[in-house]
Formats: C-alpha cells, sequence, structure tokens
C-alpha cells in the first residue's frame, strides 16, 4: 500500500505540471515572422577547348604554340548574372608550375573576366596573349556561355605525355561576390616542340688576307655573325659546311674547310676546325628555354688559316648553323 500512494502523487505532480504550462501559453503569448534567405551561388559547367572558333575538342591533344585556342564554359547563377564580378582562367604547366603560380611566358598564363566592364583581359604574362572573348552579367539571364581566346607564348614549355597530354592544365573559377565555384584542372594539353634561329646574315667573309697567316677573323659584316634562338626546350647550335673544301670558282684552286676555325667567343685558342659533320658552336650546348619570345641572343667567331703557296683569289664556302633540341 504504501508504495502505491507514492506512485499516485506522483502522477498527480506531473499532471500540474502540464496544466500549469498550458494556461502560461495561453495568457503570454506573442507572434514574430522570420525570413529564410535563400542565395544560390554561381556555378561553372561545360569547360571546353578548341579552335579559336569554337570547333573540335582539343582536351587531351598537343597545341601548337603562337596559334589561337578557345576556352569556354558555362556559368550559371539562379540569382541573375548581375552579382558575377570575376571570371578567371588559368593555363599552366604542372612540370614548372602552379595552380596559383606567377604568370610567366614559360609555364603560367591567367585570363580575366572584369564584369564591371564586360571584357576578358590577360593580366599575365602579357596582355598580348590575349586574343578576344565574350561573356554576359546581363539581370536578364541566368546562364551563358563564355569564351575567351588566347595563344601561347613561343617559348611556352614544351610538354609531351602522347597520347593523353596532360602536362599543362587549365582551371577556371568565377565569384558572385558571395560565393565562388573552381572547376579545377579540369582541361589538360601537351606543348609541341618550337625551335627558330633568326638574323643570320645571309653572306660574310674575309677581305683580305696575306698568304701564309693563322687565326685570321672574319671582318664582314664583322668580327662575329650573330642570330638569335627561340625554342621551348633546351637546345644547342650546331654549324657545319656542305662540302669538304672551299673553293674558287671556275678555276679549281680549293682551301680544305678545316683551316676554317669557330667558337661563341672571341677565343681563338678555344676554335674548332669546321667539318661536314653538325659540331656545336662553343658553349651554345644544353641552353636553357629563354625567358620570353626575344629568345637568346648568340654569336659565332670565325677564323681561317692560310696555308703557304695557296693561289690567290676569292674562296667561298656555305656555313650552315642549325639549332636542335638538345640530345
Amino acid at each position: 500500500m504504501k508504495t502505491k500512494r507514492l506512485l499516485s502523487v506522483l502522477v498527480l505532480t506531473m499532471c500540474l505540471g502540464l496544466a500549469m504550462a498550458t494556461m502560461g501559453s495561453a495568457y503570454g503569448g506573442s507572434d514574430s515572422d522570420g525570413t529564410i534567405n535563400v542565395v544560390t551561388e554561381c556555378t561553372i559547367t561545360a569547360p571546353g577547348l578548341c579552335h579559336s572558333d569554337g570547333s573540335e575538342d582539343l582536351n587531351k591533344t598537343q597545341l601548337t604554340v603562337d596559334t589561337e585556342y578557345r576556352v569556354n564554359f558555362t556559368l550559371s547563377d539562379k540569382d541573375g548574372m548581375d552579382d558575377i564580378q570575376n571570371a578567371y582562367v588559368k593555363i599552366w604547366d604542372t612540370a614548372t608550375s602552379t595552380e596559383d603560380g606567377t604568370d610567366d611566358e614559360n609555364n603560367h598564363y591567367t585570363l580575366w573576366w572584369n564584369a564591371t566592364h564586360g571584357a576578358w583581359a590577360c593580366l599575365g604574362p602579357d596582355p598580348a596573349f590575349y586574343k578576344s572573348g565574350d561573356g554576359s552579367n546581363s539581370s536578364g539571364s541566368t546562364q551563358y556561355l563564355f569564351y575567351v581566346n588566347f595563344d601561347l607564348s613561343k617559348v611556352a614549355l614544351y610538354s609531351n605525355e602522347g597520347p593523353t597530354y596532360t602536362g599543362w592544365k587549365i582551371t577556371i573559377n568565377a565569384t558572385d561576390g558571395t560565393h565562388s565555384d573552381v572547376l579545377t584542372q579540369c582541361l589538360g594539353f601537351g606543348v609541341a616542340e618550337y625551335m627558330s634561329l633568326t638574323g643570320l646574315a645571309a653572306t660574310h667573309g674575309w677581305t683580305s688576307v696575306t698568304v701564309p697567316s693563322t687565326d685570321q677573323p672574319l671582318d664582314d659584316p664583322e668580327a662575329y655573325l650573330s642570330f638569335t634562338v627561340i625554342a621551348n626546350r633546351v637546345w644547342n647550335a650546331t654549324a657545319k659546311s656542305n662540302a669538304t673544301t672551299a673553293h674558287v670558282p671556275g678555276l679549281g684552286y680549293t682551301l680544305g674547310i678545316g683551316n676554317v676555325t669557330f667558337y661563341d667567343s672571341d677565343v681563338a685558342g678555344s676554335s674548332i676546325p669546321l667539318s661536314t659533320s653538325e659540331q656545336v658552336i662553343g658553349t651554345l650546348d644544353a641552353q636553357l628555354v629563354p625567358a620570353s619570345e626575344t629568345g637568346t641572343a648568340c654569336k659565332i667567331y670565325l677564323w681561317v688559316d692560310i696555308p703557304d703557296g695557296l693561289a690567290p683569289g676569292a674562296y667561298v664556302y656555305t656555313l650552315t648553323v642549325t639549332v636542335q633540341k638538345d640530345a
């Protein structure tokens, strides 16, 4: 009996508590309106890499330098495009740079959509690498296809990982003021080899040499031949002749081509004889990629040894200078 009475008291107390709570709600209530503010984030979809006219899927292919290409993507925002502030396309070489690396002709490019001006630009390394582009931040649209055309410097680093080229990456991101969306490394490509040599004089010679003489320096157009190398991989420059002798046309007089020596600085003692096989010009071996399209300025100095008894005349020969990838 004692146990049962205790249970009755507990039940009564609980019922009283519920009743009091109900009475309090009936006499002390007030209303409050709530607002749930849903902000939609911008989203990037359908990234693409193609020719400058929008044709052909070039993702995971090898691109050529100094050629115009296009990156396109769709940017969506259900709030409308008015709050889109910026969009960025970053193009970079994974072997030598990073997504947030410094812009550089060799390995990193940043293309920027400025919503204030409604236009694309190249933030770096040089505005010239931006070619054209379009996009929209009009309030009447919640989705728009953006595109930006660009080219790569002639010294954009060579990259070959065929058949699926991904040594270079493309990252796209956009910001609507509060939120951003990023497609990290969404596209990839390789870069084809590029090498050129310019500025080499078409003719050269020695205006007057004596018989016999040793190490007579070139003097026409001056003591050396100059040229510029642009290359996007490690390179060397070589020299050779087209024949074993220089000759006087129509008379048959000859001079061994090995009597002509060459080097890349004015040090005759370090020069080597010219031959019909390609030989590296002095220290122009395993040269690094130039920092920009201005290239690397090079020189080749020439000397001639005239043996005793050589007949007078104008001896003609061909000098071939070549730039090529380093072995």
